[in-house]
């Protein structure tokens, strides 16, 4: 994940084999859905170089599951700097939530799958402590502690 945002930040996505799949799928936050690392970065470089040139995103929060030893599910909450849209609408420090699928290939984690949707409106909601480790505990559930140190290997 890491690697992904900084060629975000850096809006050069030149080493995109590293942490991307050759069949990457991308769903940007108008709802266009890009095939192929190939079409998906001439997507990205057509709008680095437009409307998000400059733009620089940061992590919130970030959740790793695992479905199975192979694909992980790693939702990420990010902010971005502010920007104006080439129909000249203003997105204010604007935040965003992405689902990545990752998958483990010849030992290395790939981003296969991704979307990008804006964050429109902020809606909290609050887990008990006890249904929280009840989620914690369930196999697929949400990472555990014995989780974290494979989900390290999936973050950088």
């Amino acid at each position: 994940m890491r690697s992904f945002y900084d060629a975000f930040n850096a809006h050069s996505f030149e080493n995109a084999e590293i942490y991307t799949t050759e069949d990457w799928n991308h769903i940007n936050p108008l709802g266009g859905w890009t095939r192929s690392r190939e079409a998906v970065l001439t997507e990205l470089k057509e709008v680095h170089s437009t409307f998000v040139k400059g733009v620089s995103v940061s992590i919130e929060d970030m959740t790793v599951r695992f479905a199975t030893p192979d694909v992980t599910v790693v939702t990420v909450t990010d902010q971005g700097s502010t920007f104006t849209t080439s129909d000249g609408v203003r997105h204010e420090n604007p935040r965003g939530i992405r689902t990545f699928v990752v998958v483990k290939r010849n030992g290395r984690w790939l981003i296969m799958h991704d979307q990008n949707t804006p964050i429109t409106a902020r809606v909290t909601v609050e887990i008990s402590r006890s249904n929280h480790d009840s989620l914690v505990d369930r196999p697929g559930g949400i990472v555990g502690y014995s989780d974290v140190e494979r989900s390290q290997n999936i973050l950088t």
